[in-house]
């Protein structure tokens, strides 16, 4: 090693050592931390399986009927994917709680189950590129919505959100226990009162007996409800809650870059061809296509 002015000229042969020094350690840390080096890319083609975890009941993302068959948005996406990869999909159904532990345990390849991206999350495991965007919405109670009259006409107030309505007085929510949806109503909406529930069905239960003012979800979910009941249009209006996106990602286990490139490449065509979108409408349209 010579001195050249400021600059220090290292050989060939002290860069090699270098860099094997440092490569020695990178592989010694993986391992003490118990962050193996893995490819399950690989071991998804050459098995030609590949375990995905899905939502128990979520449509129009997972939509299970009465005789226990599944359709939907995302049960569409997985045959995309499957055919993508010539594999055949394994389908294990998950509580949302048990989504991030199922990928560090092995037990699933990927989650397709309308999991949206988080920091903590982002801790444990990683996200592919959204393939669905999605904002905070609620239903609510359309005698909320006042109203001011001039002469013979009506002309509505300039509600836009909820925090709009929230400035008239206290409301309250009915909200699914557990879901990112109690935390934000928890930070942003504190004042009120609201009531959990333990099911997306058992919330339309209580949103029908105007147990509350509305019932806070996420837009996909709540935009099926309407299409699915065009009743509740007569006494309640789509609202957003927030300014806010949330975007539906596939999750994928930690480290496995050759997976996610391969994942971000097919979510990337399924976008630019419009399939997702065919698919959304698929499920949320009408026969009129309202």
């Amino acid at each position: 090693m010579e001195n050249y002015g400021k600059h220090v000229y290292v050989s060939p042969k002290r860069r090699a050592q270098i860099f094997y020094k440092h490569f020695v350690s990178f592989i010694i840390l993986l391992l003490a931390t118990g962050a193996q080096p893995q490819n399950i890319y690989n071991k998804i083609i050459l098995q030609k399986t590949m375990a995905i975890g899905i939502s128990q009941n979520y449509p129009p993302l997972n939509i299970l009927d009465k005789n226990g068959q599944r359709n939907g948005i995302e049960l569409e996406m997985i045959q995309s994917l499957a055919a993508f990869l010539d594999v055949k999909p394994v389908l294990v159904p998950l509580n949302v709680q048990d989504y991030v532990k199922a990928l560090e345990e092995g037990r699933v390849q990927l989650i397709i189950a309308g999991m949206s991206r988080d920091l903590e999350r982002s801790k444990k495991i990683w996200f592919s590129a959204p393939y669905l965007s999605i904002y905070p919405a609620a239903l609510v109670d359309n005698r909320l919505i006042r109203s001011t009259k001039f002469g013979q006409d009506i002309e509505e107030l300039p509600v836009e959100n909820l925090r709009d309505l929230n400035k008239a007085g206290k409301l309250s929510f009915i909200v699914k226990e557990g879901s990112i949806y109690e935390s934000l109503i928890k930070n942003e909406f504190n004042s009120n009162k609201f009531i959990r529930v333990s099911s997306n069905e058992e919330g339309l239960e209580f949103l029908n007996d105007f147990k509350a003012n509305a019932f806070l979800h996420d837009s996909l979910y709540l935009e099926y409800l309407l299409k699915e009941n065009p009743g509740l249009r007569k006494s309640f209006t789509l609202m957003r809650t927030l300014n806010r996106d949330e975007y539906l990602c596939v999750g994928i286990p930690f480290g496995e870059i050759i997976l996610k490139n391969q994942i971000d490449a097919w979510i990337a065509e399924i976008i630019r061809t419009k399939k997702i979108n065919q698919w959304v409408d698929q499920y949320l349209k009408n026969e009129t296509g309202n």
